[in-house]
């Protein structure tokens, strides 16, 4: 395996902490404490990844994984469907009103 560029460990240690949290938010502060980042590198890269959807910052200005990761979960689910399970009952219900949804927005 190839030498992780620090750029890139940095965001995937936030996403993937993030994502291990996924029914909790986080304010700036605590997501730095939890990855071991300074204040202002932790600030910067969810900036970043707020801007560009990966995140979501609420309006009590803490933080949670963002809506870019439905899309992906959706085009992991098509291209690896062993991997995804067999959906029963409300969560198969929500993952088919989901994909219905980025199928609508990719339609031309």
């Amino acid at each position: 395996m190839s030498k992780l560029h620090p750029g890139v460990h940095r965001v995937s240690k936030i996403l993937n902490f993030l994502s291990d949290n996924g029914d909790r938010s986080f304010s700036y502060v605590e997501i730095a404490k939890q990855v071991n980042f300074s204040r202002s590198t932790c600030h910067m890269i969810l900036t970043g990844l707020t801007d560009v959807g990966y995140i979501t910052r609420l309006n009590d200005k803490s933080y949670s994984i963002g809506p870019v990761f439905n899309t992906i979960s959706l085009v992991a689910a098509r291209i690896f469907p062993s991997y995804c399970g067999n959906f029963q009952g409300k969560d198969a219900k929500e993952f088919n009103e989901m994909k219905n949804l980025c199928d609508m927005r990719r339609a031309p």
